[in-house]
């Protein structure tokens, strides 16, 4: 019987939570969360009650603890921490971690986000190991799809929501062979993004110019929950900066 964790955000975390109380054959050690912030655009895994399985927060002693319990498999869906490497080899038979983009192409934060702001024409979603480089782990599973022109972050995230899901399903029975089924990662084409770039795609600058098709692709990929916001400069200094946020729907 194989001992699982499970780290476990947003609406894909809450999702493969309460499907995994519903398997047979392996044993919940723990089901960890972030602590609930206030934001309502998604489940909060702690609504999953159970009478055998604690929904735990995660927090700075999570790793240290853990790192002493005997487990097989450590399973990230939808996790923004960077674990302790310890923590990652002590799972015996692998740390997976599920990120929303076809890997190497956008590893880092906000994957949905830069899919469509760079303008491409379809992503996906991969289960890959977990090693020491973020999400540069040998991959177990991709899975592809279209992204249409009036996606916005929201309707692309809740595609590759279902995808994910589906895929995952799929590929859990078969969990024996993926040490022998991994392909490692062809990183000469890895792209990478952190928060401080998508950070700064958002500050327009007054005299730049944008062709429609990128401009449109920028209000796209900056959007979450209808709406999208910009800074921008004016003359050069910083009392110049103005916020620009623009609604985006279908009749507007």
């Amino acid at each position: 019987m194989d001992r699982v964790i499970l780290f476990c955000d947003h609406t894909i975390g809450f999702r493969m939570a309460g499907d995994f109380l519903q398997y047979k054959g392996i044993q919940i050690l723990g089901i960890y969360t972030n602590r609930k912030t206030g934001v309502e655009w998604w489940p909060d895994v702690h609504d999953l009650t159970s009478k055998e399985i604690e929904i735990l927060d995660y927090d700075s002693t999570t790793s240290r603890h853990l790192i002493s319990v005997e487990f097989d498999y450590l399973l990230l869906f939808s996790w923004r921490h960077i674990l302790d490497s310890d923590l990652v080899k002590a799972a015996k038979k692998g740390c997976v971690n599920l990120h929303y983009s076809l890997l190497p192409l956008h590893r880092g934060v906000y994957p949905i986000n830069w899919s469509i702001i760079c303008g491409d024409e379809y992503t996906g979603v991969t289960f890959h190991f977990v090693n020491k480089s973020i999400d540069e782990g040998d991959i177990i599973a991709q899975r592809k799809i279209n992204i249409e022109k009036n996606d916005t972050v929201n309707s692309l995230l809740t595609k590759l929501d279902d995808l994910a899901f589906n895929l995952f399903e799929e590929i859990w029975p078969e969990r024996d062979v993926w040490p022998d089924i991994k392909i490692k990662q062809n990183i000469s084409l890895s792209s990478y993004h952190s928060k401080k770039d998508f950070d700064k795609i958002g500050r327009l600058k007054f005299d730049e110019t944008y062709t429609v098709r990128d401009f449109v692709n920028l209000i796209r990929g900056k959007s979450f929950n209808g709406s999208s916001l910009f800074e921008y400069d004016m003359y050069g200094h910083s009392r110049s900066k103005m916020k620009i946020s623009i609604k985006i729907g279908d009749d507007e």
